[in-house]
């Protein structure tokens, strides 16, 4: 796409900047911080040797 010229190149730059936007605004979900940095969900694994 990018061989077509000028406007291959500006598409392939659009698509890019998108792509990066997304996986930017995916990330911005869930934002880890100072009060969750430590947080653990509860473990479902047994101690070895225990009943199941």
């Amino acid at each position: 796409m990018a061989q077509t010229g000028t406007t291959g190149t500006v598409v392939v730059g659009v698509v890019g900047a998108a792509i990066a936007g997304g996986i930017y605004a995916l990330s911005r979900r869930q934002p880890v911080g100072p009060n969750n940095v430590a947080d653990v969900p509860a473990s479902r694994l047994q101690p070895a040797g225990a009943e199941v």
